[in-house]
């Protein structure tokens, strides 16, 4: 498996703009330089014109790509040092692990540009005191309200919500207790990336900072096996649709916060404990930014 930075190297055109697909080449569609699967410059028009420059110079540039927990992961620049992705994902593996997401089938996928900084755009993940009031006809009534548990694991945060059929569990031991049909989970794995496991699928998000400003939002629906009954495909579209709406009510409320950011009008937020998610999250920003968190 390999990644690369879909640049080419004559004069830094986008050799691809679809998203998947089959190819053995790339061509740059400005004056059709050709590369391999294997990132090398395999072509050019009229050579001559380029006589002793060095094509094993040329290639694409290669990103660090790995797959893990049936995913594929790439880091979006070239880094300085070795990168023990590993090590990185041990605190929130188990879970991942477990879901066994290879075997999962793409259900839907969707990508969405907004006008708000990636950071907000996160903070709609990272606590459930606002479900019963941002999401009160929708996400409200599938949740005890305000009652999320976190677990810390710097910079990694497991964020998860109990369903009011939680209640099923108390007086039985706790050797018999199961737990993914009683909460929702929210993997964060730093700095952008969620793994969202509902009681039957899944959904991957990734937030990609696009500006100051703006971010995209991308998202796949996963299902344990593709819905081959009518009655399967209603109720994952039923779930999707669902989800669509949740996630828009926090998209509208977070470009409204990114407008009230450039007015000027607050210099700060105040984050309660019912929000000690944010805080986590913060906290492991201001220690990549000061250095103090290497991967």
């Amino acid at each position: 498996m390999k990644a690369y930075l879909k640049v080419c190297h004559h004069r830094g055109a986008r050799l691809q703009n679809e998203p998947c697909g089959k190819a053995r080449t790339f061509s740059c569609p400005y004056h059709s330089w050709t590369y391999g699967l294997d990132g090398k410059l395999r072509g050019m028009p009229h050579p001559a014109g380029f006589e002793g420059v060095d094509r094993s110079q040329l290639g694409l540039v290669e990103l660090p790509a790995w797959e893990r927990f049936g995913l594929i992961w790439v880091m979006p620049s070239v880094p300085d040092h070795e990168i023990d992705i590993d090590a990185w994902l041990a605190p929130m593996a188990e879970q991942p692990t477990n879901l066994d997401l290879g075997s999962h089938f793409v259900f839907r996928k969707w990508e969405l540009p907004k006008n708000m900084s990636w950071r907000l755009l996160l903070e709609g993940f990272q606590e459930s005191y606002h479900f019963c009031h941002a999401h009160s006809t929708t996400a409200c009534a599938g949740y005890l309200d305000n009652q999320s548990v976190h677990y810390n694991y710097g910079p990694h945060v497991r964020h998860s919500l109990p369903r009011p059929n939680i209640e099923a569990l108390r007086g039985k031991p706790k050797e018999k207790w199961y737990y993914r049909p009683y909460f929702l989970t929210q993997n964060y794995l730093f700095p952008a990336n969620f793994v969202q496991v509902q009681n039957d699928h899944v959904y991957i998000h990734t937030v990609i900072p696009t500006g100051t400003g703006t971010c995209v939002f991308q998202c796949m629906m996963l299902t344990p096996e593709e819905p081959k009954t009518e009655k399967a495909l209603k109720y994952y579209s039923k779930n999707y649709d669902l989800i669509r709406v949740v996630f828009e009510e926090d998209f509208v409320i977070g470009e409204g916060i990114q407008k009230g950011l450039n007015s000027g009008a607050n210099t700060g937020f105040t984050f309660g404990k019912y929000e000690c998610g944010l805080q986590f999250g913060q906290n492991a920003i201001d220690a990549a930014l000061e250095g103090r968190l290497k991967i």
